[in-house]
């Protein structure tokens, strides 16, 4: 796998300050708009969920899966960007105004979720580095040691101690809830199948 592959379309020295803006609710929900090519819709949730939760586990935020689009506060959406192995995904930014954001995963790339081999791409990581740019965050230059590094790196799915640092700059540190947030990057199988399971029963009514 090439170090050289771009996780999205956003510039690479894209800083927090350049974005400058933040969510100011305090809950998010997020919805996909469309099946991933490669992964079962069961597996496209659950990855979503992971990503989700990893970060849920290092800031001030909570995060929920709707299956009400209009209802969203960040739309998972796939599309053709460029083809395999180029950008992989592109995401909307934060204008301190609460509104929807938008993103898209290139339906070109060979996705993967749990067992990556060859040359497919980790869904969980790249959805996470989305994920951190919906949130406000940048780039981090930083020579691939942060999840919110331009570029891909099957090495790093989740938000690393440079990624947790600027969130918790954001949003302060994870808040307490009643149900604990699954350890990030910890799921199994099993685990994240039974997080989504009715879920998808919604999802595959709604459509």
């Amino acid at each position: 796998m090439s170090d050289l592959i771009r996780m999205c379309s956003l510039p690479d020295s894209l800083t927090t300050e350049d974005i400058g803006a933040k969510w100011h609710r305090k809950r998010l929900l997020w919805c996909p708009t469309a099946p991933l090519p490669g992964l079962t819709d069961e597996q496209w949730l659950a990855a979503l969920s992971e990503a989700w939760a990893a970060w849920q586990s290092v800031c001030g935020l909570t995060f929920a899966q709707t299956e009400s689009a209009s209802a969203a506060s960040v739309l998972h959406g796939v599309g053709r960007i460029d083809g395999s192995g180029k950008t992989l995904a592109w995401s909307e930014l934060p204008n301190g105004a609460d509104t929807r954001l938008q993103q898209k995963y290139d339906n070109g790339e060979r996705w993967a979720y749990g067992s990556v081999a060859g040359n497919q791409i980790d869904i969980v990581a790249v959805a996470c580095h989305e994920i951190g740019h919906a949130l406000g965050l940048g780039h981090d230059n930083a020579g691939g040691v942060a999840l919110m590094d331009p570029y891909y790196s099957p090495r790093i799915r989740t938000p690393q101690p440079r990624d947790v640092a600027r969130i918790q700059a954001l949003y302060g540190k994870p808040v307490q809830t009643s149900a604990p947030v699954p350890p990030a990057g910890k799921l199994t199988g099993d685990e994240a199948m039974a997080a989504v399971e009715s879920v998808v029963k919604m999802w595959r009514a709604s459509q």
